[in-house]
């Protein structure tokens, strides 16, 4: 942060809250763009309006948004000008060297809900160095937050939330506890790390792999990287013979192999054990790679799948951090849950259930 810049916290009250959020399922959820106007007059998300009016994929937004919501968060505090270092990274190697003006500062969002009517402004004791405690005992629930980057699409970065679709938060394994600070006090959530890819910087591979380095560090003291460091160490590591590395330059959009995945994962202190379909007799394959999948999820160990449609060319890779039992959901409603947590499949940033 520049000596010369200041973080100003402005809190968006509940009714204000409302109104972004209704906006923002009719202008995402139904491609309603007439409301971009009546979103950019709400004061503190104003911002807002005019990251949809480019966003080639706004759906994480609104489910972030929705999940927060469905909880009962009703309050707002936005950070801005905000100096994510993950972003600063993604912004010196990249967006730097970009003919587009994208400046570093960004927005990070912090939920609220308080219990009592006429407390909509929480930022006086934020700047007071108030403890999460004393937010309890104040009336406050902390809910998590979510960065919003400074460029043109694929705003979402580094988030984390403690909510979940009714009777799912059980069944998420990877849960650890994550710090914010704001103004002069420390907040916890206890919640699984998330990010939006950025194309310019690192496909789903990139942020499966963001994700994964995040809940081992925090469960397990390993090493977590930036976002576009990933995408860097893996298609210019130490073990490239055949293919050669290239530059973060050359990279844009074209994903990671296989054995990038695993090269990058070595190189910060993982142990990667890859297991493939192919392995297994038909009969078995898939009671034991769900088995498979189960133990590593039980353990809190995150497990990167790479999914194959056979009609698609390219493979889809997500971070596992959770399960369902057997029958807990139909199909249907399985597809329901996915499409309302990854934007029905276009986002190849998300967390999936098994």
């Amino acid at each position: 942060m520049h000596p010369t810049e200041k973080i100003e916290l402005l809190t968006v009250p509940k009714n204000d809250f409302d109104r972004a959020s209704k906006y923002l399922d009719l202008i995402v959820g139904q491609g309603n763009k007439g409301y971009l106007t009546s979103l950019e007059e709400i004061e503190g998300l104003s911002f807002l309006s005019e990251k949809l009016r480019t966003n080639q994929n706004a759906m994480p937004l609104l489910t972030v948004f929705r999940l927060v919501t469905a909880q009962g968060a009703n309050c707002i505090v936005v950070e801005h000008p905000y100096l994510d270092m993950d972003f600063w990274t993604s912004f010196s190697l990249v967006h730097t060297r970009s003919f587009f003006d994208v400046s570093k500062y960004g927005w990070r969002l912090h939920f609220f809900k308080h219990k009592r009517e006429g407390h909509n402004s929480i930022e006086e004791s934020l700047y007071s160095g108030i403890t999460m405690r004393e937010l309890t005992d104040q009336g406050w629930e902390y809910f998590g937050f979510t960065t919003i980057r400074p460029t043109t699409s694929y705003n979402i970065g580094r988030t984390v939330l403690r909510c979940y679709p009714p009777g799912i938060q059980h069944y998420v394994r990877s849960n650890s506890p994550h710090f914010a600070n704001v103004g002069s006090s420390h907040l916890e959530v206890v919640g699984v790390p998330f990010l939006q890819q950025d194309p310019a910087v690192g496909m789903c591979a990139t942020a499966s792999i963001w994700s994964a380095t995040q809940i081992l560090s925090s469960g397990f003291g390993l090493n977590k990287f930036p976002f576009a460091d990933i995408t860097r160490y893996a298609i210019d590591s130490p073990g490239k013979s055949i293919l050669g590395g290239i530059s973060l330059d050359q990279f844009r959009g074209r994903g990671l192999l296989i054995s990038e995945i695993c090269e990058v994962l070595r190189l910060f202190g993982s142990a990667p054990l890859q297991k493939l379909p192919a392995e297994y007799p038909g009969g078995t394959r898939a009671a034991f790679l769900r088995f498979l999948v189960y133990t590593f999820v039980e353990s809190k160990l995150p497990v990167i799948l790479i999914l194959k449609d056979p009609k698609e060319i390219v493979s889809h890779a997500v971070t596992v951090v959770g399960h369902l039992h057997p029958g807990q959901l139909t199909l249907k409603e399985l597809g329901r849950l996915s499409r309302d947590l990854t934007g029905a499949g276009k986002s190849s940033e998300a967390n999936i259930f098994l």
